[in-house]
């Protein structure tokens, strides 16, 4: 249940006249009520709550008697009762001095014998015995007399496992104990499957208690939800309102009401005069403090650690001690009643008030939504928004910006419409479009002052910082020990990219371009996953410097044109007056944003690619791939023909030498090696007592010529 603001309010002249009494003209005036079972109050119990009723009513007195008070049910039983989350509340404080504040003001209604009526509701339900139980309900002012006993005694038995009665207790109330015991035992297996044990002590009756406080609350709820407007009170068993209700309207299926009367014999004396004992001072409320410092922070419970959340949206994870080190300093003024000195405020530390606080900011664990409403509550969502989500959209588009994007991005797909307008913006505008949703790698190659940066610079506007990593060093800040930086970068730019560092991390290479979430590792810090929505692009002066094959679905390798490298000023001063005009840098998002026809998953294979990619695949087929498809098509034969190891390893030899090609293979080592190409127009038979090749030229020829080979 969300947590529920009510408005109390209470009488000034009263209020006032309390806020002067001493410690023991306090309790004179409103003495404690018994608590059942548990005796009278004791002096520490006294002392505390005299305390917490005057800091009470001095804020009611700042707050000109009208304070706003926060409900919600315990974490115990979240369907249960609701309490104030406050240390003093009209719900709190005790009938006597509860009705000298609140006379004149409020109307208390009260459901009949609640708790019994609602247990006796349960047990007939379940179709159990309630005879002494109806007639203690029917006949409970006259059997609480007879036995010389009060109401909290017996409610105290019914929420006690194997409750005895007190020896000079009737027969009549012997039976209700019994009566009671037996049917918790019932009802104890029915219920217990629904709530959170949290009472070693009686964990059968306070099963039936979360169950009973549980329909309380329903019929409290139904009822309080039909005055939004009006000053109310949850107390238990019913509640205050400042409106006068006809009793016969309430919900009576289950429990009977009542309207209680709010009557005191205590008076303000006529001579009272209320002269405030310190002056109240603009203090630095704790409350109002949190509220601020809970927008920039909060607490993660899976990871033992604090979040503090930049202007930028990033954020910044800290340990406790860090956290009190940077606000060690702050401090709120908290009320400290005195009555020789009449009260005074003494000043508190906020930060550590704050890591103990019970409904401090907190989230079960973080990850990264970049839809928001399909983050859970109790998650913590550290995606951070497209900077040009926030920008001012009202100005006309910029089209000359976006044409010139146009061209300066067909000019790092050397003019080829195709890979522009199939590959590149459709890739880009995927990130955009779907952020949720991965993609392939673009990797543009060219010489230094080629337009590969501006176009980098230009998704680092519109992206945001925050969301672009760059870097030279791959090997250390990606794939490295610690990689920190990953978990709020959404593209990640592989900068002056080598083939060898990439070669020795392929496997790990692959599993960020294509795997669901990532481990992050920070210095100091526990591993923990997120989900990884990780783009990737690669850039370099060197021309082969991404490993590429056949079957690459993870990169597109694009060869862009060298034009701009030499006196190209001109153009790089326009493009890069656009990336410092907001507009200008809207306007190229606002066109990728609304590209049409942008697939959600891209079928990587059917893209086209350059001409430059086809090269690199071509350089880097392995030689057996390479003499297999010569051999295949040297064969004018469509019929399946079988072929001994030794005729086959006869001819690789021939071709090698005729390649001069000087890697060399023994027979088990090149029969090893056509094994693991796993053509399927290849089966390895046995005839005549030996091991065969039977080569179906039909289909290795289609596999061939659709360039379906399997690169080894």
């Amino acid at each position: 249940m969300p947590v529920q603001t009510y408005t109390e309010i209470i009488n000034k002249r009263e209020a006032e006249y309390v806020s002067t009494l001493s410690y023991e003209q306090f309790f004179k005036l409103f003495p404690p009520e018994n608590k059942g079972d548990n005796g009278e109050w004791n002096n520490l119990d006294k002392k505390e709550y005299y305390s917490l009723v005057q800091l009470y009513i001095v804020k009611q007195i700042k707050n000109n008697f009208e304070l706003e008070i926060n409900y919600k049910p315990s974490d115990k039983n979240p369907t249960g009762r609701t309490y104030a989350k406050c240390a003093m509340a009209l719900q709190r404080i005790h009938k006597p001095l509860r009705e000298f504040l609140t006379k004149g003001l409020y109307y208390d209604y009260d459901m009949i014998n609640c708790h019994f009526v609602i247990f006796k509701y349960l047990c007939d339900e379940a179709g159990l015995s309630t005879v002494y139980i109806k007639n203690y309900i029917e006949n409970r002012p006259r059997i609480l007399a007879d036995n010389n006993a009060c109401k909290t005694h017996i409610l105290a038995k019914l929420n006690s496992d194997n409750a005895r009665a007190c020896g000079e207790w009737d027969k009549e109330l012997k039976l209700l104990i019994k009566e009671c015991n037996e049917n918790k035992k019932v009802l104890y297996k029915k219920f217990v499957s629904q709530f959170q044990q949290s009472n070693e002590k009686n964990p059968i009756s306070s099963i039936i208690n979360k169950k009973m406080c549980e329909i309380e609350n329903n019929i409290l709820q139904e009822i309080i939800t039909e005055f939004p407007d009006n000053k109310i009170v949850p107390c238990f068993d019913g509640f205050l309102i400042d409106e006068a209700l006809d009793v016969d309207s309430l919900p009576d299926d289950i429990c009977k009401w009542a309207e209680k009367p709010i009557e005191t014999n205590v008076v303000v004396p006529d001579d009272f005069t209320f002269i405030p004992d310190a002056e109240v001072v603009n203090e630095s409320d704790y409350e109002e403090m949190k509220k601020e410092f809970e927008k920039k922070h909060a607490k993660i419970i899976e990871n033992s650690c604090f979040i503090m959340i930049c202007d930028d949206g990033g954020v910044i994870l800290k340990s406790r001690e860090c956290i009190r080190t940077s606000y060690e300093h702050l401090t709120y003024d908290e009320w400290i009643d005195d009555k020789k000195s009449g009260g005074y405020y003494r000043k508190c530390s906020f930060i550590n008030k704050w890591f103990t606080d019970p409904e401090i900011r907190r989230y079960d664990k973080m990850d990264s939504y970049p839809d928001a409403n399909k983050c859970p509550p109790n998650v913590f969502n550290l995606w951070i928004s497209f900077a040009a989500e926030t920008w001012d959209c009202s100005k006309e588009i910029n089209q000359q910006a976006v044409d010139d994007f146009l061209t300066h991005c067909l000019i790092l797909c050397n003019h080829n419409k195709d890979v522009l307008e199939q590959v590149v913006l459709p890739c880009i505008a995927q990130m955009i479009q779907y952020p949720d949703l991965k993609s392939f790698v673009l990797n543009f190659i060219s010489k230094p002052g080629g337009g590969k940066g501006t176009l980098i610079d230009i998704l680092t506007k519109i992206f945001g910082s925050k969301k672009v990593l760059r870097t030279d060093k791959p090997l250390s800040d990606i794939f490295g020990s610690f990689n920190s930086a990953m978990s709020s970068a959404f593209l990640v730019i592989l900068d002056e990219v080598k083939k060898s560092d990439m070669n020795s991390v392929q496997s790990q290479y692959k599993g960020l371009i294509t795997e669901p979430t990532i481990n992050i590792h920070s210095k100091g810090r526990d591993m923990y996953t997120i989900k990884s929505h990780h783009r990737f692009m690669s850039t370099s002066n060197d021309d082969d410097s991404m490993p590429t094959c056949k079957e690459d679905r993870r990169n597109k390798i694009i060869r862009s044109s060298d034009e701009l490298c030499n006196n190209s000023k001109e153009w790089h001063d326009k493009m890069h007056a656009y990336i410092d005009d907001e507009n200008a840098m809207y306007s190229i998002y606002h066109y990728l944003k609304n590209l049409k026809d942008v697939p959600k998953k891209f079928d990587v294979l059917s893209l086209c690619n350059s001409e430059y990619q086809e090269v690199l695949q071509e350089a880097s087929r392995d030689y057996i791939d390479k003499w297999l498809e010569v051999f295949v098509y040297s064969k004018n034969k469509l019929s399946p023909t079988d072929y001994t190891g030794y005729e086959l390893f006869d001819n690789w030899n021939e071709y090698a030498k005729k390649e001069n090609i000087t890697i060399e293979y023994t027979k088990p080592q090149f029969e090893k090696k056509l094994s693991l190409a796993n053509m399927g127009g290849i089966k390895c038979i046995k005839s005549g007592g030996q091991r065969i090749k039977r080569f179906d030229f039909e289909v290795l020829k289609k596999k061939y010529m659709s360039g379906c080979q399997v690169p080894m």
